[in-house]
């Protein structure tokens, strides 16, 4: 056995008996007998060993899709068994999340900085670890405004930076925000906007009575149908729109549609 390979098997061996961390990035998902059932599992090449962890050791649901939804995602484990001669070993990532945050809240508090990995990425969330813990992001959490999808913005193994609104360190409960990190928009709204400018934007969705226009990331503007128009817009479509109103207070944009500029076909 070479030194790398030594090396490979003292880090397994310290995790099985010392209860060290040790990371590795998904690589796979395979189904693995475990006793008289079969069992889906995470899979993680540790060097040239095989880690395998079980659905049941990865915190999350047990649907084989809320597995698949974390292939490409870096996360801690701890080892269970190692099997030298199959060159594999079965390996826990429960018990390093617990692990890690007892030893992580204890550093930390309100208002600090930290960094997170997001191992999950839906339409209308992501899931990040933060600290050893597993938690769910809307969409409204992550930035100002409208997001139609967070796959536009986000891809699992992303690191990203967030402030910690909420610390419990006896509970382990914690809470963190992606968006209070940034500027509010809104803050300097009428250096940037006036009324009865007229600004490039781009239709995202349909509203009860018009069309969503976002004129910049936490800027949208409300503008109606106008008469001339034959058709309903595409979403996407870039326009050109004339504001009428800002209202600071609610936060809201009312403008007209003056004509598209360019469609999304």
């Amino acid at each position: 056995m070479n030194d790398n390979n030594n090396f490979v098997m003292q880090n397994l061996y310290s995790s099985m008996e010392n209860l060290k961390i040790l990371s590795g990035t998904i690589t796979a998902l395979e189904v693995e007998q475990d006793g008289k059932k079969k069992v889906d599992c995470a899979i993680i090449y540790y060097q040239n060993i095989k880690i395998i962890i079980p659905i049941h050791e990865m915190n999350i649901k047990q649907e084989r899709k809320y597995l698949r939804n974390m292939l490409g995602a870096k996360i801690d484990f701890i080892v269970l068994e190692i099997d030298e001669l199959r060159k594999c070993a079965v390996a826990s990532r429960i018990k390093a999340m617990k692990i890690k945050q007892k030893i992580e809240f204890n550093k930390y508090i309100v208002g600090d900085i930290v960094e997170a990995t997001v191992i999950s990425v839906g339409i209308k969330h992501i899931k990040i670890n933060c600290l050893g813990s597993d938690l769910n992001l809307r969409v409204d959490e992550l930035n100002y405004g409208y997001i139609q999808d967070a796959n536009e913005f986000y891809s699992v193994g992303d690191i990203i930076k967030v402030k910690v609104l909420e610390i419990n360190k006896d509970a382990l409960d914690l809470k963190v925000s992606v968006k209070a990190l940034m500027k509010d928009p809104y803050a300097d709204i009428r250096i940037y906007y006036t009324e009865g400018g007229e600004y490039v934007g781009k239709i995202t969705g349909y509203a009860p009575n018009g069309l969503y226009i976002k004129l910049r990331q936490g800027i949208y503007a409300v503008a109606t149908i106008p008469i001339w128009m034959k058709c309903s817009p595409n979403l996407n479509d870039s326009v050109i729109v004339r504001l009428y109103e800002i209202n600071d207070k609610k936060r809201k944009i009312y403008c007209s549609l003056l004509r598209i500029i360019k469609e999304n076909k």
